[in-house]
């Protein structure tokens, strides 16, 4: 696997290149002169302290915070797909390369991803997008049990841009979940236990000073969603994990119930619980 990282991609999408794509998708000349004139002559300035910057035109990239600016960036990115012949998942300005081959063979997955990240590299240099090799990141994903049959040799990815070596690491963090080499997700599992352990800890705090109603929002906006995100991705593998590192959190599903005075949620509940099964 490949993580492709951009340079400030929605900063860095050329206007020319971004209407012409836009024509492809046959919208006719008076939509087109319309998004010419959304596009151009933007300005921008600093403000700090009552004083302020001089102007300067934007002439590159895509309005960010504003509704047509993520939807302009995917009709800019969407046909790089076709310039890879394995499998590519794109999702705003994150891209990466899959490709798959026989444990033993690793030679071929390295020219396979070297091709594609030459094919990457090709088409950011017609599009105008520069990438970040230094953020670039490879991962070889085995799980533990095939991992024991390979050799050194076939555990080492060799792949180069703009030549240099991509970075091989352990761990990598696709869409906001981290995923390890062994697919054991200690380093998500980790990284959820120490924010749980943070957030907690603010919520017992200040639980004194808000009415229910705002700490049940606390908890529903902070402490939920490291649960449910993604979490039926790991399965069962993750669920033994938790209960280890966790042991310190048995107690905290009673301690929100009292706090919020409101039930968890059963699977929550259990999933900090489950520590007590274990330890």
């Amino acid at each position: 696997m490949v993580l492709v990282d951009n340079k400030k991609a929605f900063d860095m999408v050329d206007h020319c290149i971004l209407l012409d794509k836009l024509g492809a998708y046959h919208l006719d000349q008076s939509s087109l002169d319309w998004f010419k004139c959304y596009l151009s002559d933007r300005k921008q300035y600093v403000n700090f302290k009552c004083q302020s910057s001089t102007t300067k035109v934007i002439t590159d990239g895509v309005p960010q915070g504003s509704i047509l600016g993520p939807l302009l960036f995917l009709v800019f990115i969407n046909d790089l797909s076709l310039h890879i012949n394995t499998q590519v998942d794109l999702f705003a300005d994150d891209t990466t390369l899959l490709a798959a081959t026989d444990y033993n063979d690793i030679n071929e997955l390295n020219e396979k991803l070297a091709l594609e990240v030459s094919n990457v590299q090709n088409w950011a240099i017609t599009n105008k997008l520069p990438l970040n090799t230094t953020k670039t990141k490879t991962i070889l994903i085995s799980g533990k049990r095939l991992k024991s049959k390979l050799t050194p040799e076939n555990q080492t990815l060799d792949i180069k841009f703009n030549d240099d070596s991509l970075e091989q690491a352990h761990s990598v963090k696709l869409l906001g979940f981290n995923i390890d080499e062994d697919l054991n997700f200690d380093t998500h599992v980790d990284i959820m236990a120490m924010k749980l352990s943070k957030r907690i800890g603010i919520l017992k705090s200040i639980k004194s000073y808000l009415p229910r109603n705002e700490r049940i929002l606390f908890y529903n906006a902070m402490i939920k969603p490291l649960f449910l995100y993604c979490s039926i991705t790991p399965g069962q593998t993750v669920v033994r994990t938790i209960s280890l590192k966790f042991s310190n959190f048995k107690n905290a599903a009673p301690e929100l119930s009292l706090t919020l005075n409101l039930a968890i949620p059963r699977l929550i509940y259990l999933i900090i619980l489950v520590g007590y099964l274990f330890t």
